[in-house]
């Protein structure tokens, strides 16, 4: 475990050589499993996140991705792994939201990061959970909130993922 976790801290990448999953056929690492496509987004994600947290601050790419992708695609437990990363890694605290459309997706997101940080015991050391907030170490807090519209204004995060955005209604 303890390679596993210092491997992981360079980046979400490396973390995911290492991440064990509940794949279809039981518990697996993602390494082994993971399709083409799924790589791909982590490819393209992962030095979003390691400039978000201080480690790549020469990063100058693009800061914001959008991706559709179907029913079981992986999408809930994808955001887990890279907030889950992110909060036990980064250099520096961090303010992040994941919005849902309602409560009931914001528990299967709360529900996936529990499941998936359970699952690679070695990162359970660097979280706390506390209902719809996760904190990291250096003071990063990861809140989960579901669509309120009325709610957000001012809030200024370092990591903003909207989840199933398509499925918003547009509150006019």
């Amino acid at each position: 475990h303890e390679l596993a976790d210092q491997m992981a801290a360079l980046s979400p990448l490396h973390m995911l050589q290492y991440w064990v999953i509940d794949a279809h056929s039981g518990q697996k690492k993602f390494a082994e499993v993971a399709e083409p496509f799924q790589w791909g987004i982590a490819k393209k994600l992962s030095p979003l996140f390691t400039y978000a947290a201080g480690i790549n601050p020469s990063y100058a790419g693009p800061l914001a991705h959008f991706y559709i992708l179907g029913k079981g695609s992986d999408k809930s437990s994808c955001i887990a792994r890279f907030m889950a990363w992110v909060l036990a890694y980064s250099n520096k605290p961090l303010n992040t939201y994941v919005c849902a459309k309602d409560r009931d997706q914001a528990n299967y997101l709360a529900e996936a990061l529990s499941t998936e940080v359970a699952l690679n015991p070695w990162l359970s050391r660097h979280l706390r959970f506390k209902n719809f907030e996760v904190t990291g170490r250096n003071g990063s807090c990861l809140t989960i909130l579901a669509v309120d519209p009325a709610g957000s204004q001012g809030n200024r995060p370092d990591i903003l993922i909207l989840d199933e955005i398509t499925h918003w209604e547009d509150k006019k």
